[in-house]
């Protein structure tokens, strides 16, 4: 009996001190693989041992060291800098990264014994996203927003609405964000057809205020009127979407 609890107890050292060279070795091989950085190249990479022992009957590990991906949290946050309806990214979420190491013993051939540990190596970082709060400023060209009991207008048009902006999406692939009339557009500029509105007729418009007929557009025909806004969000959000409005020309 004391022969076998002898040879059991080599064994022991033996398979011990081969657990801890292997994980010792694929802990230097991942740190030394991603030169102490995680980095798009070695993000995917597995280092793997095994140890070598050839007698079946005693104990032996493999080992397996990976890195993991823990995602971002994204946060909404407000802000009086940008008008409401719009956002913008304040801080880009980062992916964290954890070490994965993973000893499998074998006894007789067979699985024993499975262990997971995780070790940090990076933490995640918060994305944040500003929403916008500030009210859109009115292209006014120097008016006060009007009194209908006193504005001094021509006509009142019933017109059908629409919204666009400068982009190429709303404009075309040579969209450059000058106008028909040469001015820069962007909020306060609406697209006629001259022919029913001239080109530099100043208008308010219900629900958008003052602007200035200064574009036109191959669709803008005839009772249409097309409001420009800043940004092609504002102009998704703004609710004219072949709307009735009523538009005043200025006196």
């Amino acid at each position: 009996m004391f022969k076998n609890f002898a040879r059991f107890a080599v064994m022991l050292t033996v398979c011990t001190t081969a657990l801890t060279t292997t994980a010792f070795a694929a802990d230097n091989a991942f740190l030394e693989g991603t030169a102490n950085k995680y980095n798009a190249v070695t993000k995917n990479e597995v280092v793997y041992y095994q140890t070598n022992d050839v007698d079946k009957t005693a104990e032996k590990s493999e080992v397996k060291v990976s890195s993991k991906e823990v995602p971002y949290s994204t946060f909404t946050e407000k802000s009086d800098s940008l008008t409401k309806g719009t956002t913008q990214v304040s801080q880009k979420g980062v992916n964290g990264i954890n070490k994965v190491t993973e000893v499998i013993k074998y006894v007789n051939g067979e699985v024993a014994d499975v262990s997971v540990a995780e070790e940090v190596i990076s933490e995640p970082v918060d994305e944040i996203i500003l929403e916008g709060t500030k009210e859109e400023e009115i292209y006014s060209f120097g008016y006060d927003m009007p009194s209908f009991d006193t504005i001094q207008y021509s006509k009142v048009l019933t017109m059908d609405a629409t919204a666009y902006c400068p982009c190429k999406i709303c404009c075309g692939s040579n969209a450059n964000g000058i106008t028909a009339s040469g001015m820069r557009a962007g909020y306060g500029v609406a697209a006629v057809d001259k022919r029913v509105i001239p080109l530099g007729t100043k208008l308010y418009v219900e629900g958008y205020g003052y602007c200035i007929a200064a574009d036109t557009g191959g669709a803008i025909k005839g009772n249409r009127i097309d409001l420009c806004y800043n940004s092609h969000q504002e102009a998704l959000n703004s609710g004219y979407g072949h709307v009735n409005v009523r538009v005043y020309v200025l006196d």
